[in-house]
């Protein structure tokens, strides 16, 4: 699968601009980007940081450091599989992908439940979120 990021333009043949916002926070703004082109773009190309009146994310609103006694307890396992052995013609092997993961609020409580997807002969599990942050594995 390709992991390019592609941007709909509709029939316009050109971007205005574009604005990457790189994760240290320095920037590179393009501008009269023609339509149907593979841009390349490089951290290292990015200016200095510039201030914007746009809020960025603080780490405490996004996520919360979680201590050994409220955390999951969960370690996942698998048989050993070669994917290509049965087909050859994939990109990569799906079975190196780890388990499938859905959240939601399973019990009706108003907290998040986890649900983590077991692989071929492993059991999957769901933890119930209790109301102190920690999680139990449901029976």
């Amino acid at each position: 699968m390709d992991d390019r990021i592609h941007f709909g333009l509709g029939g316009a043949q050109r971007a205005d601009s574009l604005e990457v916002v790189w994760p240290d926070g320095r920037q590179q703004l393009l501008t009269d980007v023609p339509a149907d082109r593979v841009l390349a773009l490089r951290q290292r190309d990015a200016t200095a940081k510039q201030e914007s009146d746009r809020a960025a994310p603080t780490p405490d609103r996004m996520f919360r450091p979680m201590n050994a006694g409220t955390g999951l307890q969960y370690e996942h396992s698998e048989k050993t599989f070669v994917d290509y052995s049965v087909q050859p013609l994939l990109p990569y092997m799906l079975s190196r992908q780890g388990p499938p993961l859905a959240v939601g609020d399973v019990t009706g409580n108003g907290l998040d439940d986890v649900f983590i997807g077991g692989a071929a002969g492993f059991p999957c599990i769901l933890f119930i979120q209790r109301e102190d942050g920690s999680f139990v594995e449901s029976t």
